[in-house]
């Protein structure tokens, strides 16, 4: 059921200038990062986001919004990450595959930690649950037995068994970090400013 609508107060209109201030500074950013550019508007784009996500869904209760932010911030930038892969012309390279497996797993570590806080109890341990084990059920999951929308299956699985990857050796390369692109951006920062965002806004 969705939560009631409410009227935001003061506190509440500075959360969604904060957010809204971080979006534009992170959009002016974007075109100066080079491969990182699509994350860092992407991340501009989660700022603002986040703001009005604050307004439609307090019902939810604080804890339920910060983890549920948390979540939101991460796998936006799984999307990216698996979009990107998968657009990656076959046969891709293994060193490719490990360093965007690496990448995903440090997003997952992250949230992890994120949600692991105390204060956020019962709501961040179901952050943690419902993405982060395999085969565990969520009720937003829109599949039979709301399952099978976890971060494993979604997320990792399907890369870590790509039938389309060689060896480097095999297609030639040498590099250390062989075809990688931009799955060899570090997607953290990113995350720790979206990290950032959602604390002013729950002050």
């Amino acid at each position: 059921m969705m939560p009631a609508l409410y009227n935001p107060g003061l506190g509440d209109t500075q959360s969604a200038q904060i957010a809204s201030t971080v979006g534009v500074a992170l959009a002016k950013v974007a075109p100066a990062t080079g491969p990182a550019a699509p994350f860092v508007a992407a991340a501009a784009g989660i700022a603002e986001l986040v703001g009005a996500a604050e307004v439609l869904f307090s019902g939810c209760g604080q804890t339920c919004i910060q983890s549920s932010q948390y979540a939101n911030q991460a796998e936006n930038i799984l999307n990216s990450i698996k979009s990107q892969y998968f657009a990656t012309p076959t046969p891709r390279a293994q060193s490719f595959q490990q360093s965007t497996l690496t990448q995903i797993q440090q997003i997952f570590t992250w949230l992890q930690q994120m949600c692991s806080n105390p204060a956020l109890g019962a709501a961040g341990q179901r952050c943690i649950s419902e993405r982060l084990v395999q085969g565990g059920t969520a009720p937003w999951c829109p599949n039979p037995g709301n399952t099978g929308c976890d971060w494993i299956t979604n997320y990792y699985q399907p890369i870590a068994n790509d039938p389309n990857v060689l060896p480097d050796a095999q297609l030639g390369i040498t590099s250390p970090i062989g075809a990688a692109t931009a799955s060899s951006v570090n997607y953290l920062p990113l995350l720790v400013i979206a990290a950032v965002v959602v604390g002013a806004m729950l002050l």
